[in-house]
């Protein structure tokens, strides 16, 4: 990304206090790698590169390698190796991947430079002794942390069968990740293997890194069997409408009063899923057929639904996150193209006007027992 596009970027999510930040992380983050290791670019571009000591894995559809030797630090989970610093730039974009590099620059500067210079940490760090992998999300989204970070645990488990260490591989997640993260662990069996991480540096024996999810279905699967557990399994009755008409980042149907006969024809009840515990969204949305509402992290729980569907409204169609995730687990889904409303820093999350007849036709088309196992996307 240009400069001048990062400017842009910075300038529209938080105006120009955040581009002042933005511009004060950057060239204290340049000036650092520029003074221990060579050129700021050059240097991203080395250290994204496999180390020689890294071993791989391969399952069905998973790479998992192991990085021996590596220091965790903050703020957002940068992991250090002997002169390289590590990015999934697959679960995070390049951009995102220099950001999060950026923030470890600026906290830790003297850790991170020796790092890079001399393939060393000052200091000697709390370690955690064989196997660790990190979850880990800037934010509290949680289609993120449980599509993108729980169900990473499938090739975790995959590995220590394939090593001879099952239930040895530490799981660090940060101390203030959401209470439901918290939930989800323990609900698979894995919360006594918990390392909670202060984001202070933390020395790791062998780093473990799964690779993205990517909507596969086995691992999906069995992220539903692991946590929803008992309280999903047979087909549900009715609809959940996921509302987020107290959303403060936006994609809110500013003329929801208008589709309430649509709810009544289909047995639509309002829901604002973010407002239960983990275990309720569970329960709700494992009893439920089908569930319908604005492109969101609370299309989420269509993992709890059996044979299911799903209606997504948007406004874009560059999104298909949720259309693949119903697809891997084979519920019907149909998309409402909706009118975008108002202004907004992001166009993604400007509200939204839905037509009542569209949603219509789409609960009519995608509950027909033709055209349940279908997807499509208009």
């Amino acid at each position: 990304m240009s400069l001048v596009a990062g400017a842009r970027h910075w300038y529209r999510k938080g105006g120009l206090g955040q581009l002042v930040r933005a511009a004060g992380t950057f060239t204290l983050g340049q000036a650092v790698v520029r003074a221990t290791a060579g050129s700021y670019e050059t240097t991203l571009a080395e250290l994204a590169g496999p180390s020689t000591q890294t071993r791989t894995w391969e399952f069905q559809d998973v790479t998992v390698a192991a990085v021996p030797e590596a220091c965790l630090v903050g703020p957002h989970a940068t992991v250090l190796g002997r002169d390289r610093v590590y990015g999934d730039t697959l679960r995070e974009s390049a951009t995102k991947t220099r950001w999060m590099l950026h923030g470890a620059i600026t906290q830790r500067p003297r850790r991170v430079g020796q790092a890079l210079r001399q393939g060393a940490w000052p200091g000697d760090p709390p370690r955690v002794e064989g196997p660790a992998t990190v979850l880990y999300n800037q934010s509290a989204n949680y289609y993120h942390w449980i599509i993108e970070q729980v169900a990473s645990l499938w090739a975790v488990e995959q590995y220590e069968a394939a090593t001879g260490q099952e239930g040895e591989v530490t799981i660090i997640v940060p101390s203030d990740a959401p209470g439901f993260v918290t939930t989800a662990l323990s609900r698979a069996g894995v919360s006594d293997r918990v390392h909670e991480w202060d984001g202070k540096p933390l020395g790791l024996d062998e780093y473990i890194v799964p690779s993205l999810p990517a909507h596969r279905e086995v691992e999906l699967q069995r992220l539903r069997e692991r946590v929803g557990g008992e309280a999903v399994g047979e087909s549900g009755e009715g609809w959940l409408y996921v509302s987020r008409a107290e959303s403060e980042r936006g994609r809110r149907v500013v003329n929801r009063d208008e589709l309430e006969g649509v709810f009544a024809e289909f047995d639509v009840d309002v829901v604002q899923p973010e407002e239960w515990p983990l275990a309720e969204q569970i329960r709700r949305f494992g009893t439920a057929a089908g569930v319908i509402g604005p492109h969101g992290a609370g299309l989420t729980n269509m993992l709890w639904l059996t044979d299911g569907a799903v209606v997504e409204l948007h406004h874009s169609i560059d999104d298909l996150n949720f259309a693949m995730l119903a697809d891997s687990m084979s519920h019907g889904y149909e998309r409402v193209r909706c009118d975008s409303m108002g202004q907004s820093r992001q166009p993604i999350n400007a509200d939204m006007r839905a037509d009542p007849d569209a949603v219509r036709t789409e609960l009519e088309r995608v509950t027909s027992s033709d055209t349940l196992d279908q997807t499509s996307n208009p």
